[in-house]
């Protein structure tokens, strides 16, 4: 299912997040759709309903359409990025996707935090579509979700764990804004990760946690464990951290 179209003027990218010029499109992701389809697979072995979006199905609705909706766990395979604060004027830097792209500065961290979804290419572009979200989704739109009811969000992506420092406000990004939306436990990356790393990391997760009945914690440590067996430096294993 999916949420209804926005009510403010369609597509309207906010300039914040404009591209500024330069650099290539967020590319495909190889491993985004065989670790879903993995995921999924855990879920039905283990009897629990789902539904997996990908494609074009794989918007921003398709996510905003889980407020109040009490699902239990999220897992979300895409792009993340953090942009520049305002005390950098405008910041050119290579991307995960091995793209250069320039950024104008924003100084509310919630508007800098952001995942991409289906459509994210059109408004890195600067194109207009009617009637549908940019797929930029920031952490100030998530903030202003009601996830209560989310046990786990598991974000397979770069850059997820991210955020500033604030005096007296803890570390601001997506973290805070899933922790706003009433989200209980967090798995996210602090920098660019492996997908083969990332893949067993997942497949070892789920698998502790649903298959063998371990608690999330557990199975966290455990996956961790295998990637550090496989990937001995901490560029692989130590990428992903959770949080409750």
């Amino acid at each position: 299912s999916a949420a209804s179209p926005p009510s403010t003027p369609p597509y309207a990218l906010p300039p914040e997040l404009t591209r500024g010029g330069g650099g290539t499109d967020w590319r495909y992701l190889e491993s985004s759709a065989p670790e879903a389809e993995a995921v999924s697979g855990y879920l039905r072995e283990n009897h629990i309903s789902s539904a997996l979006y990908r494609g074009s199905d794989a918007a921003e609705e398709s996510f905003k359409a889980l407020d109040r909706s009490k699902t239990a766990l999220i897992h979300i395979a895409t792009h993340g990025s953090f942009l520049p604060d305002l005390e950098r004027r405008h910041d050119e830097r290579e991307e995960p996707d091995g793209a250069r792209r320039t950024y104008k500065p924003q100084n509310n961290p919630l508007l800098r935090s952001m995942l991409m979804f289906s459509g994210a290419n059109h408004a890195w572009s600067g194109e207009r579509v009617e009637g549908v979200e940019d797929g930029i989704l920031t952490a100030d739109e998530i903030a202003r979700l009601n996830l209560i009811g989310a046990k786990l969000v598991i974000l397979s992506a770069c850059q997820t764990g991210l955020g500033d420092v604030q005096n007296g406000e803890g570390v601001f990004g997506l973290q805070r804004a899933f922790k706003l939306a009433g989200v209980e436990s967090l798995i996210m990356s602090l920098w660019e990760v492996d997908d083969a790393a990332t893949a067993l990391l997942m497949n070892t997760f789920y698998r502790a946690w649903l298959a063998e009945g371990r608690s999330k914690q557990a199975a966290f440590k455990a996956a961790q464990a295998a990637v550090r067996t496989e990937y001995p430096a901490p560029f692989y294993w130590a990428a992903f951290v959770m949080m409750d």
